[in-house]
């Protein structure tokens, strides 16, 4: 089987406070990142800072490929009861030991 890898990144906004999250600043790093390795794909953000998410897959999108982010298996503070995943028991996660 032949093919090639493909790099990609996650930008977490998460786990930064809202007014350290400057799209354009965010965006400057991620060019300096590419001068460095060919990015393929981003993931990017979460509900909390949708600007971000806006500016990354905008007409100046740093890569072609970028995702939202959504926590699917991530149960993380500050998610509704319909963000959470179900455990093996069909019974709503308890967090990330769920």
């Amino acid at each position: 089987m032949t093919g090639s890898w493909k790099i990609g990144a996650q930008l977490s906004t998460s786990h930064s406070p809202r007014a350290a999250l400057d799209p354009s600043q965010m965006l400057e790093t991620v060019q300096r990142v590419r001068e460095a390795i060919n990015l393929d794909l981003l993931a990017v953000g979460f509900r909390e800072a949708p600007d971000v998410f806006r500016e990354f897959s905008g007409p100046s999108r740093p890569v072609d490929d970028v995702f939202l982010w959504y926590g699917v298996l991530s149960d993380i503070e500050g998610m509704e009861d319909s963000d959470l995943v179900v455990d093996w028991k069909g019974e709503r996660s308890r967090g990330w030991g769920g």
